[in-house]
């Protein structure tokens, strides 16, 4: 047929795909443009030079297009690599302002795509000099004319990209710096052209992005800022354009990261809110563009980030279902393109949350996720070392890891990862004093500086006073994050815990009041943090103690009152968490302690006998062995306190002896390994000494025959 008309047939199929892309029907734009090819390539090669940038801009569409449906298994950096062979010698041969901002555009779009590729298979280093090609070109292409709001689009979106790998490297200016040059191209742009929706997605785009680096620096106020301006652009082009998935990834996008400096803030229902909107938005569409690996990846990230919030509030069994949910999408695409590390680096911090919800719920196979999650993370370390964000994530799953091992009895194991984990911290990028590695530097040395006090070790001391240094000038930053106030209170308290160890009591009382005071005013901040009750009511037991040994009983008992109105609170917005739960149990056996102390028995014996109910299930025989324990301690006490009639003596004997005798029965039948401790404790021992307690017995067995 006529040359002319099979290039205008070519160039045809590739608008048609154009469309079809836009509209998520990939499979049929993929088809369109390889027939676009095939009409062009004969072309090309013979007798219409013209039909050549056209086949090379094909060429580039068809890569894009493969990449976004996954399926590009080498083909893409093929197609980048022709398109780019043609595209630089029409390049060099344009004559004209208008040819070379055309030829400089094209090439330019190319070597972005070419620069993404490398970047999603984890080439973030060999990476960035393409991205400065295709930023050198499209500069050319505005010098041509500066006045084409195409490249200006296309040069900002070049920019975000480039400041996307800066930020994979934790080089944090050259990051921002491009961002903000991206953001005055588009400001300028959606000023001039306020009805071409292309320039307020790539707007929405670099707000996002620049969100982003601010949530990485502390600057969550910044960050919340410039999530909350793309927000009204990407809902506003989910409405105008409801056939375009694209516009509902940006929507869900926009959400779940402003859900992620909602939650920074401890603003729990507003980021519940907003992660809730982010899976509504991204899984209505996820069904209808099954073959769209970015809506798919997006679903996970969502289930994922909805997930970690439900474990925050303590609502874990739908958080596991969330994070398990996540998982499950990500491992299926994991299974279709295991060399894309961007996949694996979820999956592996998926698996880290997922551990955590699951240790948290007291349910099996939470080490067994983080051990995953940690070899994920390790391989993902050797493939791309130049990859900041997954030393962090293998940085995490060993800090994560440290109080398994600690608490299986293997502290020296807990020591080593922490250091290991240290070590993988101690990089010289720009990004190394951020704010969050800071933060996540202070919190290993606080585990580490903990695990060392309990081996005994003499560099605790340092270790802790490192972390508390580190805590202290993060919380002098203003406004100074909660989270890094909370860590700082969290470190007063195990180095006061370590003074105390070492019979420094006049040092250790201060520093556990100044972890108190941070503590209260972070409960008044934020009333519903459940960790911010938990630990308050955790050091105020602490000060308890002190108060008790010096002998301030009463002032012992107001504090441990308070320490158990705090863990109340912290147990019912925990949804019952086990963890929670157990501290609930110890400081009403403290309370009735000091209790007994001062006389006070009828409350002694009702704090006791709250016990059982109030720790978790699976401590329930170790909960009726402290109340009766408690039990039995008010009786001997009641027998000789010469201030109570002998009535008195007798009534509060009757009435919880049989009680002691009856959580007694349940500890041993509950769990029978606790039958040694009670034959071997002085409070029961002085009990079962008392005739009335065989009579009793003798009753309780024979009832339950």
């Amino acid at each position: 047929g006529d040359p002319a008309v099979r290039l205008e047939h070519g160039r045809a199929y590739q608008q048609m795909g154009d469309i079809q892309r836009k509209l998520g029907r990939l499979a049929e734009a993929e088809h369109s443009y390889r027939r676009s090819a095939e009409l062009l390539a004969p072309l090309a090669a013979g007798v219409r030079q013209e039909a050549s940038p056209a086949l090379a801009r094909t060429r580039t569409l068809l890569g894009d297009l493969l990449v976004r449906r996954g399926a590009d298994k080498g083909q893409a950096e093929d197609l980048y690599r022709q398109a780019l062979e043609a595209q630089r010698i029409v390049a060099a041969g344009a004559k004209d302002p208008a040819a070379t901002a055309e030829a400089r555009l094209r090439l330019g779009q190319t070597l972005k795509s070419q620069a993404d590729l490398i970047r999603l298979n984890g080439g973030f280093a060999k990476a960035r000099p393409v991205y400065d090609q295709a930023i050198a070109e499209l500069e050319r292409a505005h010098a041509a004319d500066a006045r084409r709001g195409e490249i200006r689009n296309e040069l900002a979106l070049a920019l975000d990209a480039r400041g996307l790998v800066h930020r994979d490297q934790g080089q944090v200016q050259p990051a921002e710096d491009d961002f903000r040059r991206a953001l005055e191209l588009l400001e300028k742009l959606v000023a001039e052209f306020p009805t071409v929706p292309r320039h307020r997605e790539i707007l929405a785009k670099v707000c996002n992005s620049l969100g982003i680096l601010q949530q990485d620096t502390g600057d969550l106020a910044g960050a919340e800022a410039q999530l909350r301006r793309e927000l009204p652009l990407v809902e506003r082009l989910a409405q105008d354009f409801p056939d375009r998935p694209e516009h509902h990834r940006e929507l869900a996008r926009a959400l779940y990261n402003l859900g992620a400096v909602l939650l920074g803030q401890n603003r729990l229902g507003d980021a519940e809110a907003a992660f809730r909107r982010a899976v509504d938005a991204i899984a209505a569409i996820a069904a209808k563009f099954a073959d769209d690996v970015q809506i798919r990846l997006d679903l996970a990230k969502c289930h994922r980030n909805l997930g970690e919030l439900l474990v925050e509030r303590g609502d874990l069994k739908p958080a596991i279902a969330s994070l398990q949910q996540s998982r499950a999408i990500t491992a299926a695409l994991i299974q279709t393109s295991p060399e894309k590390p961007r996949y694996r680096g979820l999956q592996a911090g998926t698996l880290a949350s997922l551990g955590f919800a699951l240790q948290t719920a007291g349910q099996p196979n939470g080490e067994e996720s983080y051990r995953a999650a940690l070899g994920m993370f390790e391989k993902l370390v050797a493939d791309h070392p130049d990859n900041v964000e997954y030393r962090v994530g293998q940085a995490r799953c060993l800090r994560n890891l440290g109080p398994i091992e600690a608490g299986a009895g293997r502290p020296e194991q807990a020591e080593a990862m922490y250091q290991r984990a240290l070590a993988l911290l101690d990089t010289k990028d720009a990004g190394s004093q951020s704010p969050e590695r800071l933060r996540d530097r202070g919190e290993l040395l606080n585990n580490l500086g903990d695990v060392q006090r309990g081996l005994g070790r003499p560099a605790a001391e340092p270790t802790l006073r490192r972390a508390l240094d580190t805590f202290t000038g993060l919380t002098a930053r203003k406004p100074a994050a909660l989270k890094d106030r909370h860590h700082l209170a969290i470190v007063q308290y195990n180095l006061g815990e370590l003074l105390i160890d070492r019979k420094r009591l006049p040092e250790a009382a201060p520093v556990l009041d100044r972890a108190a005071t941070e503590l209260e005013t972070l409960v008044a901040e934020v009333p519903r943090a459940v960790d911010f009750q938990s630990q308050l009511g955790l050091v105020l037991h602490r000060k308890a103690d002190l108060l008790a040994e010096a002998g301030k009983s009463q002032e012992a008992r107001a504090t441990l009152e308070a320490a158990v109105a705090h863990q109340r609170q912290a147990v019912q917005l925990g949804r019952s968490r086990n963890d929670l739960r157990a501290l609930l149990g110890a400081h009403l056996v403290a309370l009735a302690d000091v209790d007994l102390k001062l006389g006070a028995y009828h409350q002694a014996a009702a704090h006791a006998l709250e016990v059982p109910n109030a720790v978790p299930p699976a401590a329930r025989g170790e909960g009726c062995l402290d109340a009766a324990r408690i039990l039995a301690r008010l009786i001997t006490r009641v027998g000789g306190d010469p201030k109570l009639a002998q009535a008195d003596r007798d009534l509060l004997t009757r009435r919880y002896l049989g009680r002691a005798i009856v959580f007694l029965r349940e500890a041993i039948d509950t769990s029978p390994k606790l039958a040694d401790r009670v034959k071997n404790n002085p409070d029961i021992k002085a009990l079962e000494a008392r005739p009335e307690f065989q009579t009793i017995m003798n009753t309780l067995v024979n009832a339950g025959r």
